[in-house]
């Protein structure tokens, strides 16, 4: 519950395209409710043991596992995904409705 309540935490610190946070442990603890620091060094342990979060060697900075959270903009990650697909693709692949045949001529 304590690394539930601290990657809800972690997801309200992050930014948009940004792999670090910047954690305060006090604001971590009013915004869980918790009343002690050993709750957030619990919660902060789990999301470390799951691989979700490191620290840095800044103190209160923390790089987000970009394999977990992805916080960039998806909508430039599905045009550049189906670019390189289309690219991958044979001549008769990816064409859901060919070309209609010419007059007099059947399929």
């Amino acid at each position: 519950k304590t690394g539930l309540k601290a990657f809800g935490y972690v997801i309200s610190c992050m930014r948009i395209n940004d792999a670090e946070i910047y954690l305060n442990v006090s604001n971590m603890c009013s915004f869980c409710g918790w009343s002690t620091t050993t709750q957030v060094y619990l919660g902060l342990g789990e999301l470390i043991k799951n691989k979700i979060i490191a620290p840095s060697v800044n103190s209160n900075l923390w790089f987000i596992n970009p394999n977990v959270i992805f916080n960039g903009d998806r909508i430039a990650f599905i045009k550049e995904y189906k670019l390189k697909q289309t690219k991958n693709l044979g001549a008769s692949q990816g064409v859901l409705f060919p070309p209609p045949a010419p007059e007099g001529e059947q399929v």
